[in-house]
């Protein structure tokens, strides 16, 4: 019983170390038993967060996905879309989406992230479902709008969110878990809307049955969601206290308790001042390009192959399987190789593969290399959003920085999709051209980026700077620049 109530209070120290001399941003080596701790609070909140989260996103991807594959069903004369509105409502989703990031992202963090996560998703999910009952292009256009607006703060809250439990030595593999979401989602949502499009359901037509269907799973996941996530490791009571007290004494070595992190204006503008944060938004603008047109519109490139429709959404689950591969395969090398290196290689295979399919002739060959492209461009997706957060060095920087640089990067989806629509076809040649301009450049600015951390870190490691006498509220308003802070390659 002393000994329980000795812990109790240890926890209750760890959780105030506001007002002790402390240092952010230090490694802590465990004892053999402490490991144990570790890996059993781990295990359980891995349980509790990824699996949710994970097929929450995968419901979001295939409800803003699968227009790709409706404008190829009965939508178009149902709704009678014009050219004009075909464009628009694959691309004014796209607004929305970037506009809201950021504020979506201020918001987690005044509220309760349980709270705001699930009601994202729930709003998101019930816009897709009224897509079931649009009656003209304007409402179906509207309605894609708003699932823009509810679905923008989802992934920047998830990658911010994650900070909230996890160490940045622990961070890049499960967010490497949760974006398998992104290749699941074609994998299991091109077959379904396939099967919904040809078997129907009730008496809706073949886009209805698709939005009706896959609309009610995304609220059902939704609801599931607010009743399995917690707020913050120090209000968990799923853990012992032995396992309490040692994820927030790591947490708050690390970079700090986000429950102890208090927005404010000044500290938005300072995040917004950083100049790390654009150019790390047109890295992931070029290689979230090639995912995003692979993933919606592998479909429609494959029917003006001569492909039969049907065929041709079964066939685009081919390159959804090789980016599974390719994300599956990245958690094994992150633990092994640089970030920046991994993402030039797989930037490189993506695009490669991509360009063949798109630019050469001959059926067979672009089926086989725009199934290939999903290796190293969705491939990539992890690799990139994970170098870009473990490098913020602050929880509430991370929740700024990964909203802006996830409302720049989705740019690409307003701009390069509305030339992959029917009326461009059958080369889409423009839309062509912008997705591997904008690759290259990324590549580009990734290896420049590489040069710069290293250097950094080696000017830091060269003039240590003693820190502890700032408070902890000091030292999480430096991120990045904290002396202890050293950026991931």
């Amino acid at each position: 019983m002393g000994g329980s109530v000795d812990l109790e209070k240890k926890v209750d120290s760890v959780e105030n170390l506001e007002t002790k001399e402390v240092e952010l941003n230090l490694h802590e080596s465990l004892t053999e038993e402490e490991e144990k701790i570790r890996k059993k609070y781990l295990r359980k909140v891995d349980l509790r967060l990824v699996p949710i989260l994970s097929l929450t996103y995968i419901m979001i991807l295939i409800d803003a996905g699968n227009i790709g594959a409706v404008l190829f069903t009965d939508f178009i004369p149902a709704l009678k879309l014009s050219k004009v509105q075909q464009g628009n409502i694959v691309s004014f989703y796209y607004i929305t989406l970037i506009i809201f990031q950021l504020p979506s992202n201020v918001l987690l963090k005044k509220t309760r992230p349980r709270f705001w996560l699930s009601s994202i998703s729930l709003l998101a999910g019930i816009s897709a479902f009224l897509l079931t009952y649009a009656k003209n292009g304007n409402t179906a256009i509207a309605l894609r709008i708003l699932m823009g607006l509810f679905q923008a703060g989802y992934v920047p809250g998830v990658v911010g969110y994650f900070n909230y439990w996890y160490t940045r030595t622990e961070y890049a593999v499960r967010m490497s878990a949760f974006f398998t979401s992104v290749a699941t989602a074609g994998i299991i949502g091109t077959p379904m809307t396939a099967t919904l499009v040809s078997k129907k359901v009730m008496h809706f037509l073949s886009y209805q049955s698709v939005y009706f269907v896959e609309g009610l799973i995304s609220i059902i996941l939704a609801v599931l969601m607010f009743f399995i996530l917690v707020d913050y490791p120090d209000r968990a009571s799923f853990f012992t206290p032995e396992e309490k007290e040692l994820i927030i004494r790591r947490l708050n070595k690390n970079q700090g308790m986000a429950s102890h992190t208090k927005p404010t204006l000044k500290a938005t503008l300072t995040v917004l001042a950083d100049w790390k944060i654009y150019v790390n938004a047109i890295i992931v603008f070029g290689l979230h390009t090639i995912s995003t047109i692979v993933g919606s519109f592998a479909p429609s490139l494959l029917v003006e192959l001569g492909y039969e429709f049907t065929t041709a959404i079964y066939l685009a689950t081919i390159q959804a399987g090789f980016g599974l591969l390719g994300i599956l395969t990245s958690i094994q090398l992150m633990k092994r190789f640089e970030f920046s290196k991994l993402i030039i290689i797989y930037g490189i295979i993506g695009y490669t593969c991509y360009s063949v399919a798109a630019f050469a002739n001959g059926k067979i060959l672009r089926l086989v290399f725009i199934s290939l492209s999903g290796f190293g461009g969705t491939g990539n997706i992890p690799i990139i959003y994970g170098w870009v957060a473990i490098n913020q060095g602050g929880i509430y920087k991370n929740l700024v920085a990964s909203a802006v640089i996830m409302s720049i990067g989705s740019i690409s989806g307003v701009v390069v999709p509305r030339f992959f629509v029917p009326a461009y076809a059958p080369r889409y040649y423009t839309g062509q051209y912008l997705t591997v301009f904008s690759g290259v450049l990324s590549l580009i600015l990734a290896a420049g980026m590489r040069v710069y951390f290293a250097k950094e870190n080696k000017r830091r490691d060269e003039n240590p700077e003693d820190v502890s006498h700032l408070s902890l509220e000091e030292q999480r308003a430096l991120s990045d620049y904290h002396p202890n802070f050293r950026y991931r390659l």
